[in-house]
C-alpha cells in the first residue's frame, strides 16, 4: 500500500511538473510494473521459505525477518520514486 502510494505520488508530480503530458501516458507502464513488482514480492516470499527450509540450522531467520521486510520496503519505495524522477527528468529540454 506505501508503495502503492509512492507510486501515485510520483504521477503526480509528473503531472505537476510536466502539464502538457496525459494522465494515460504511462498506463502500460503502470500496469506492467505493478505485475512486476507483484512477481517480485511473491518471488520474495517464496524464496524466504525455501532458504529458510533449507539453511534454518546455519541462520536465524525469524531474527532478521522484520529488519529485511522495513529494508524491501524502502527499496521499492525508492525504485518507485527514483522512475518517476527519471520521467521528470528526461522530459526537461
Amino acid at each position: 500500500m506505501v508503495v502503492g502510494l509512492a507510486g501515485i505520488l510520483g504521477l503526480t508530480l509528473i503531472k505537476i511538473c510536466i502539464p502538457k503530458i496525459s494522465l494515460f501516458f504511462g498506463i502500460p507502464f503502470v500496469i506492467l510494473y505493478g505485475i512486476l513488482a507483484n512477481l517480485l514480492y511473491t518471488t520474495g516470499w517464496i524464496s524466504f521459505i525455501i532458504l529458510k527450509k533449507v539453511f534454518d540450522t546455519i541462520w536465524d531467520f525469524e531474527k532478521y525477518m522484520v529488519m529485511l521486510y522495513i529494508i524491501g520496503t524502502i527499496l521499492s519505495l525508492m525504485i518507485t520514486l527514483c522512475l518517476c524522477m527519471f520521467i521528470i527528468i528526461e522530459s526537461i529540454p
